[in-house]
């Protein structure tokens, strides 16, 4: 009966958080952010468009232009038995399982086995945060405390405000999922069974790995290790320990290992942006009051990264910590542990300390927000509220003596830092946190179960509203709806790749979604050259740096972006008249008239066909050899060099007397891409997909080197005749990286049975 007391307790606060879902059948998921912003959508043309449609922030915004596209070839290709390792539609192609984001062997993908896709991405969202506080509360019953004291921490824990501002983008919550259990276990390693518990640990730490988000997993494996000395737990099982984990996730760590070393991720771009995502001294009140500085839900947050700079685990959770910090810390070496862990991540979240990081560039950690160490911050909170309430169930008169200063200053300090700062935004905000201070100092001086439940209560409720005021909820049919655009790309265009020109442009990676071919794209792991030349357009040089996420043309139209359209193969621009009753054509100085062709046009939408545009695969009848990266982007914006006909290449391919031919592609699949092709001497196969270690080509069934043609696409040598070319993506780290899984997942065998 109390188990069901605490599952039932889990479930109100679910409901608390999620009743749009339950009650009105919204579905937590930005949609209305993705129809109200984005093109197509935002100009009507499918069944669910209202003009009223407004969205609350942005912050969810990574979900619709990365993690839901790329979880969708996921799915897509894992159903129909293929490896999901590379994603052919942004970017002119990119590796996706290397990108670890793209979360491939994350153990929340069990839902989308048997699930619905949207369902099982919705179901996803729903049971991380409460899945999360039940293995916290499985924790904290391992360290002897009671159930109610458990359950305060298992539900603060649920609420962390880092794990709910990333909810929806999920990576976050899936590689924190299972850190509360790997703690439970390390607190086993006492009992008979301490190798299934070693096991436990380590296998823990590679879901971890597996759950897509790298900064959230060092932080995980940071904790886990320092829990381990903590426990006095040997130093050869840790090292066994975390050497198992690591080749675990071997399949997973060894192709994302090799993205990053040719990814944009240590560049002059990522240490301006660490330096703007210190955490602020000034934001410390947030542990009080959440939304001090506003809140982007409601348009009036003051700052930057509100989902990393706040440190708030819950008011009536800080409270219950505060008294345990004072009562426990000499007495009680788990208190003790989380408390140093608490102040070690606050510190290392901000200046000085977090410049470490950059400076000794130490990867990830470089090149990341360093405020979101602040999880570890806020997970300590939540373990030290449960040592609170405890001592609250025990020796009441002995915590409500220490409440009794703690709650006035917390109430003074917050009501004094609200009128300093002469906002009404932060003296609204205050408010609420006011009045629940005072509410939870005049429940603790009582006794009996009924002041009990109401704590609960209190803690629901606030945790339900912060959640849902926050949390963007949206109609279902939101979900990437079709759109008359997207179906003319999907039935038109082929392999051709397309352009959005000004209000028209579909943004970043909804190519991936709906299975259509774009030369930008936006991801951490993208490829450093292909940036690169996508950056080159902005004035024909080779950049000094490109940036962290996204490689995006020029919206400035200009001779090298027209070039590298050529290039490139985008065939098809699309445009928007924001008046259809205009008789309107693009002007002359963007869209030059002997190059444009107007052929798809429906209500205000306008799709123009690329006349010069190359086709994605072609015979060069020639080539030049240039070693040296800045003289190739040079040459290959020289109105002089003869790009339709002749490639740049990095070295000698060892053919002369070559010919031209035809090039028909008769097959494109993610991971393999079929050419016929027919000439009468040897030649330069040409295909404008980006180059990558890992591509290997065969002749008419003879491997062939994959030569890096015009800076950063692909190119092969055949002889002349017909041919068969096979490009095929089979990367030596995945096969090595699964090969080590497998043989560690038998050692992980051997350990429990023997």
């Amino acid at each position: 009966m109390k188990k069901f007391w605490v599952i039932a307790v889990f479930a109100a606060a679910n409901v608390a958080c999620f009743w749009q879902l339950y009650l009105k059948g919204l579905v937590p998921f930005p949609g209305d952010l993705l129809v109200s912003f984005f093109f197509p959508w935002n100009s009507g043309g499918f069944a669910a468009y209202s003009p009223w449609t407004t969205h609350k922030e942005f912050l969810a915004g990574d979900a619709i232009r990365q993690i839901m596209p790329w979880k969708a070839l996921v799915v897509d290709q894992l159903r129909h038995f293929q490896w999901p390792l590379w994603n052919p539609y942004n970017f002119s192609g990119n590796h996706l399982l290397a990108n670890i984001q793209s979360s491939v062997f994350a153990p929340s993908n069990l839902w989308f086995s048997f699930l619905p896709f949207n369902t099982a991405w919705v179901v996803n969202v729903v049971t991380l945060l409460t899945l999360f506080g039940l293995f916290t509360y499985l924790f904290l019953r391992s360290l002897k405390l009671s159930r109610p004291a458990a359950l305060l921490g298992g539900l603060a824990a649920a609420n962390l405000g880092y794990l709910v501002g990333w909810l929806e983008i999920i990576v976050n919550a899936q590689s924190a999922l299972f850190f509360p259990l790997a703690m439970w276990a390390i607190n086993r390693f006492s009992d008979t069974k301490k190798r299934i518990y070693l096991a436990a640990v380590a296998l823990f730490s590679a879901f971890s790995v597996f759950g897509g988000h790298a900064q959230t997993t060092v932080y995980v494996l940071a904790a886990t290790g320092l829990y381990c000395f903590f426990k006095k737990v040997p130093v050869k099982t840790i090292v066994v320990v975390f050497s198992l984990a690591a080749m675990l996730s071997a399949v997973q760590l060894l192709p994302t290992l090799d993205a990053y070393q040719f990814s944009a991720r240590e560049t002059t771009a990522n240490w301006q942006v660490f330096e703007r995502s210190l955490f602020p001294w000034s934001r410390v009140i947030t542990a009080a009051a959440p939304d001090f500085f506003g809140n982007p839900a409601t348009g009036n947050f003051v700052g930057e990264s509100y989902e990393d700079n706040r440190i708030y685990f819950g008011l009536v959770a800080l409270v219950f910590a505060t008294g345990a910090g004072w009562l426990l810390f000499k007495k009680n070496s788990e208190v003790k542990f989380f408390t140093a862990l608490a102040t070690g991540s606050l510190i290392f979240s901000s200046w000085p300390l977090a410049n470490i990081f950059p400076l000794l560039k130490i990867p990830v950690l470089s090149s990341s927000a360093p405020a979101r160490l602040l999880f570890l911050f806020q997970f300590s909170g939540a373990v030290l509220a449960a040592f609170g309430l405890e001592v609250w169930l025990k020796e009441r008169e002995k915590f409500l003596a220490v409440a009794k200063k703690i709650v006035p200053v917390i109430f003074i300090l917050l009501a004094a830092a609200a009128v300093a700062s002469r906002s009404s935004v932060s003296l609204k905000n205050s408010f609420l946190p006011l009045a629940m201070l005072a509410a939870l100092f005049l429940l603790l001086r009582f006794r009996g179960r009924f002041v009990l439940t109401a704590v609960f209560l209190l803690v629901i409720l606030e945790f339900g509203f912060y959640f849902s005021k926050f949390q963007p909820f949206a109609d279902a049919n939101f979900i990437f709806p079709d759109h008359p655009v997207i179906d003319f790309l999907q039935q038109r265009a082929g392999v051709n790749r397309f352009f959005g020109f000004g209000t028209a442009y579909i943004d970043n990676n909804f190519a991936s979604e709906y299975r259509i071919f774009s030369a930008e794209g936006y991801d951490p792991l993208y490829i450093k050259r292909y940036g690169e030349l996508i950056a080159s357009t902005q004035n024909g040089q080779l950049p000094v740096t490109v940036p962290r996420s996204d490689a995006n043309f020029t919206h400035d139209d200009n001779f090298n972006r027209q070039r590298l359209f050529d290039i490139l193969g985008i065939k098809y621009i699309l445009d928007k008249n924001d008046n259809p009753q205009w008789n309107w054509e693009p002007e002359p100085a963007k869209f030059p008239p002997d190059k444009y062709q107007l052929v798809w046009q429906s209500y205000k939408w306008k799709a123009y066909e690329w006349k010069s545009a190359l086709p994605r695969a072609f015979l060069a009848g020639g080539f030049e050899v240039v070693a040296d990266p800045a003289k190739i982007i040079s040459r290959l914006y020289d109105k002089n060099f003869d790009y339709r006909h002749n490639l740049i290449l990095e070295r000698d391919p060892g053919v002369k007397d070559l010919a031209s031919g035809s090039a028909q592609i008769v097959s494109y699949q993610p991971e393999q891409v079929t050419i016929n092709t027919d000439s009468s001497g040897p030649s330069l196969l040409f295909l404008s997909d980006a180059y990558f270690p890992g591509w290997q080509a065969t002749v008419n069934g003879r491997p062939t080197e994959v030569l890096r043609a015009d800076y950063a696409l692909r190119a092969v040598v055949v002889p002349p005749g017909p041919n068969t070319v096979i490009f095929t993506y089979d990367p030596l780290s995945f096969k090595v990286g699964l090969i080590i899984s497998l043989f560690s997942l038998l050692c992980l065998g051997g350990l429990v049975i023997f």
